[in-house]
């Protein structure tokens, strides 16, 4: 019976993993068997040598040359994807026009979800002292009938004061319909966003005399506060402060103090500011008119 060399058996024997040499040894005998009757024993011995010696661990290790894996944001792979894509879409049109439709409007709807979410909330939150300011409800009727006005009495602010040590400050705000008509020269104009605040309202909030006294933005009942807008409707690049405007019932008002113009996040919006002290001037004048 032909062997294959001694040498060659060794060495598999020697080298090889315990756990295969076995079956590998007789795969190789099978094959020198073959190759005796084929090609002669001279040849198969040549033969079972060199794969005993290609099949050795330490030769038959395969190549572990790591290759960097490819760049995803290649120029040539990018190139790829997108004319992957586009032939995805030319292929399935109508699906694609769905698909991109309804991707397009769930888009702009969030985006127009988050856009007003991001309004809502940053209402009156440029205030420094936004996070201690609180407008005052007055909740009226009980069970269903219950309401929740927005307005209240005025002489509850000085009673807060007076009565609750947390108060620090108030502010008090109403809107004005004793004056709607306004006059400088030969100009008049309709206000009708016009309204009688406490000095309060320009230390509280942030809404800050540019021109005038901060500290007494209304020297007298007599005194108006205005916006930038406003002060420009009537007076053009003239400085506004000490100018006079003539009231529908001509009463004359000075203005005293220019502020800006209100952000549209702010939940106050205002052209004209009148003491609230004149409020209760005319308040007491029409009580005496109609008792007598």
């Amino acid at each position: 019976m032909n062997s294959p060399p001694r040498w060659a058996q060794k060495l598999l024997e020697v080298f090889s993993d315990p756990d295969t040499m076995e079956e590998v040894q007789g795969d190789l005998l099978e094959l020198y068997d073959h190759w005796v009757q084929t090609i002669g024993k001279r040849r198969a011995d040549w033969r079972y040598s060199r794969s005993t010696l290609k099949l050795l661990r330490p030769l038959a290790q395969t190549n572990t040359t790591q290759y960097p894996s490819p760049f995803f944001l290649n120029p040539a792979m990018i190139r790829n994807y997108f004319r992957t894509a586009w032939r995805n879409l030319v292929k399935n049109k109508f699906y694609s026009f769905i698909n991109i439709s309804g991707l397009t409007v769930g888009l702009a709807v969030g985006i127009l979800i988050l856009l007003w979410v991001q309004d809502e909330l940053s209402f009156d939150r440029f205030h420094t002292q936004s996070s201690s300011i609180y407008r005052l409800e007055n909740w009226a009727g009980t069970g269903s009938s219950r309401q929740i006005w927005t307005a209240t009495v005025a002489p509850i602010a000085g009673f807060a004061k007076r009565e609750t040590p947390e108060v620090k400050d108030a502010v008090r705000l109403t809107e004005n319909y004793a004056y709607t008509l306004f006059k400088y020269r030969e100009k008049t104009i309709s206000e009708h966003k016009t309204f009688f605040t406490d000095p309060t309202l320009f230390s509280v909030f942030d809404f800050n005399l540019i021109q005038g006294n901060p500290a007494k933005p209304f020297p007298n009942n007599n005194s108006i506060v205005v916006t930038e807008t406003t002060a420009k409707r009537y007076f053009g690049d003239e400085n506004p402060i000490g100018k006079v405007l003539a009231a529908n019932d001509n009463t004359a008002f000075t203005v005293s103090g220019v502020i800006r113009d209100f952000p549209k996040n702010s939940s106050i919006q205002g052209d004209m500011f009148l003491p609230m002290s004149l409020f209760f001037k005319n308040i007491r004048l029409v009580v005496m008119v109609t008792m007598s």
